[in-house]
C-alpha cells in the first residue's frame, strides 16, 4: 500500500504538472448565452466536427512498456595486497522486465493541427537483478521485487490532417513531452523521483461523429511512443531508453 506522503508528494506533482491545462479549458470554455437573446446562431454542423479548435478530447486505454535494461554496478572491497585499489567482488546487472500500464489523458485542441495534452501513465512491473562473477565461486543469483512507475507529462501533438484518409475518419500525428516521474519499490521500502521524456506518433480514428450532440466523436487512438527517463532507478549511471505501444478509447467534445 502506498504511504500517506507518498499518496500526497504525488498528488501534488500531478496538481502541478497539469495546471497549464486547466487554465487553457478555462479560458477557452464557451460564456452561456444570455437570458432573452433570441439571435445566437445556431452552431454549423462543420463547426462541431471532432477536432475542431476550441475543443477537447479524452483518451482511456492502455499500453505495453518494452523490458528496459537498467545498467550494471560492480561490488567492490578495499584490496589489502594493493592498497588503493578496487578489489571486485561481485556483478550485478538489472532488467526491468516488458509489462502493461494503464493510460490516460486529456486533450485540448489550439488549432484543428495543434493540441495539448496532459496524461498519467501507472505501471507495475517485475525488476531483477542479476549477480554473476562472484569471487568465492557462488552460482549466478537472481533476485526479483515489484517496482511501481508513475508518468503525469505533458505533451504537444501535431495532426497531420494533409495526411488523412477515410474520408478524413483517420487522421495520423505526432508527438512529443516530458513530465515527472515517480517509482516505488516494493513494501515503499525506497521511492525515485526523476523526468521521463517521450516522442511518438499514432494514429486516431473516429468512427462514429454526432455533431448534434455534446459527444461530437467516438473513436479508438493507437500510437507509439520511445521514452526517455532521467534520473529514474538504475543498477549504473546510464539512463536507458524503452518504448510502448498502446491502445484507447477516444472521446471527442
Amino acid at each position: 500500500m502506498t504511504s500517506p506522503t507518498a499518496a500526497c508528494t504525488f498528488g501534488r506533482h500531478f496538481r502541478r504538472a497539469l495546471w497549464p491545462l486547466a487554465i487553457v479549458l478555462a479560458l477557452a470554455a464557451p460564456h452561456p448565452a444570455l437570458a432573452g437573446d433570441d439571435q445566437q446562431p445556431t452552431p454549423s454542423a462543420a463547426s462541431q466536427e471532432p477536432g475542431r479548435a476550441r475543443s477537447f478530447e479524452i483518451s482511456i486505454g492502455g499500453e505495453i512498456l518494452t523490458s528496459q535494461s537498467l545498467g550494471s554496478t560492480t561490488a567492490t572491497l578495499t584490496s589489502n595486497s594493493q592498497p588503493g585499489t578496487p578489489y571486485n567482488y561481485f556483478v550485478v546487472t538489472g532488467t526491468r522486465a516488458t509489462a502493461p500500464a494503464f493510460r490516460g489523458r486529456i486533450g485540448y485542441r489550439l488549432t484543428p493541427m495543434l493540441s495539448i495534452e496532459g496524461g498519467l501513465v501507472v505501471s507495475r512491473a517485475n525488476v531483477q537483478g542479476n549477480v554473476s562473477a562472484d569471487t568465492e565461486s557462488v552460482a549466478p543469483l537472481t533476485v526479483t521485487e515489484r517496482l511501481t512507475q508513475y508518468f503525469v507529462d505533458l505533451s504537444a501533438l501535431v495532426h497531420l490532417r494533409q495526411a488523412a484518409f477515410a474520408g478524413g475518419a483517420g487522421v495520423p500525428f505526432l508527438e512529443a513531452g516530458g513530465g515527472y516521474l515517480r517509482q516505488l519499490h516494493e513494501g515503499n521500502l525506497a521511492t525515485n523521483t526523476g523526468q521521463i521524456y517521450h516522442f511518438g506518433g499514432g494514429v486516431t480514428y473516429m468512427f462514429s461523429t454526432r455533431s448534434s450532440s455534446r459527444l461530437t466523436g467516438l473513436g479508438i487512438r493507437a500510437d507509439g511512443r520511445v521514452y526517455v527517463p532521467r534520473k529514474s532507478y538504475s543498477f549504473g549511471s546510464s539512463q536507458q531508453l524503452f518504448a510502448a505501444v498502446g491502445a484507447s478509447l477516444l472521446l471527442a467534445f
